[in-house]
């Protein structure tokens, strides 16, 4: 519920209407424990108009001990309607420990028109960075 209370506001600060607001809807919300201990929740959220996604927002946060979340990623972004119904970037797709640190590696999809990218990113000093991007288009 604190990702979804982000999402509005990110969403409202951002000038997303009221009416638009009431098709919110959760993509995929994600808990990853590291082996570190510490917890992580990935989301994304969008808005979509008929079958495109109009607006969405992703986020990685680290779940704290209150059960409160200290966000670490936050992207929105508002889609073209050509792009919006191929799907826009930030499709959570896994993680995996790259270098058996107990870090773990984040893998999103990207999805645009005519093409797939997957971009691989690490949480480093309670951001995350990119470490591969790679893909292609389908011509």
């Amino acid at each position: 519920s604190n990702l979804l209370k982000e999402a509005v506001m990110v969403f409202k600060k951002n000038k997303v209407s009221a009416k638009e607001l009431e098709n919110i809807s959760e993509k995929k919300v994600v808990q990853v424990t590291a082996a570190k201990g510490k917890s992580y929740l990935i989301g994304r959220y969008s808005i979509k108009k008929e079958h495109a996604e109009k607006h969405y927002v992703s986020f990685v946060a680290e779940v704290l001990k209150n059960n409160g979340i200290k966000l670490i990623h936050s992207k929105f972004e508002t889609l073209t309607e050509e792009v919006g119904s191929y799907g826009g970037s930030f499709h959570f797709m896994g993680i995996i420990d790259l270098d058996n640190s107990g870090i773990p590696a984040i893998l999103f999809h990207h999805i645009g028109f005519d093409s797939g990218i997957y971009e691989i990113f690490r949480i480093t000093d309670d951001k995350i960075e990119s470490l591969f991007l790679g893909g292609g288009d389908a011509c």
